[in-house]
């Protein structure tokens, strides 16, 4: 199911991953959208101060998306599970998948600090 959140993402970051795996979390890197390892995808959004990011987060069926593609891989989920998470492992939204390796697309509308951010998995 296609869920839609506004959050203030701290360190103007959010954390995708199968929550259930061990995870090897990449290296941020200046001015890019996201980066990425084979078990986690740190996905940039608005920084919290100056405000929410809109974000889309959905099976790939369920999403159109008109804006920038920003990241374009394949997850490890092992656990068959899909998470976004806070910088500080907080849930944010998760939802199961068909396998254990899964496809996730990101789109934003800007490639530093998006301020709408859509994320597509399967």
């Amino acid at each position: 199911m296609m869920r839609k959140i506004s959050i203030a993402a701290e360190y103007a970051q959010v954390v995708i991953l199968d929550p259930t795996a061990k995870v090897e979390v990449p290296l941020w890197k200046r001015d890019v959208p996201c980066v990425a390892s084979d078990t986690c995808i740190l996905c940039g959004c608005l920084h919290e101060q100056f405000g929410d990011t809109e974000i889309t987060f959905g099976p790939a069926a369920e999403i159109t998306c008109d804006l920038t593609v920003v990241f374009d891989g394949v997850l490890k989920t092992p656990g068959r599970k899909i998470a976004m998470e806070s910088v500080w492992a907080d849930p944010i939204l998760d939802a199961p998948t068909a396998g254990i390796e899964t496809r996730v697309r990101i789109w934003s509308n800007r490639s530093v600090f998006p301020d709408k951010v859509v994320i597509a998995y399967g």
